[in-house]
């Protein structure tokens, strides 16, 4: 994902547009939108997520991986 491509995201993703992203439904209910570090925000009874708090998030889930979403560039060991 290129740095252009996440800058034309919304800043507050909901639900539906994390599943049009590619995440499971499962993965958007029971894992980012309660996850405390993800950057979920309650506006009235709905759930949203900080478009950049997201971006973090994904970094900081990475196993093993070598590729920073947020930099979008490869790490050097």
């Amino acid at each position: 994902m290129t740095q252009e491509t996440i800058d034309k995201l919304p800043l507050l993703l909901s639900p539906s547009d994390l599943i049009k992203m590619g995440f499971t439904r499962g993965m958007v209910y029971n894992t980012i939108l309660t996850s405390k570090d993800a950057g979920v925000v309650k506006i009235g009874s709905k759930r949203m997520v900080q478009r950049d708090e997201l971006i973090k998030w994904l970094d900081k889930q990475q196993i093993g991986a070598d590729v920073d979403c947020g930099k979008l560039q490869t790490k050097t060991r």
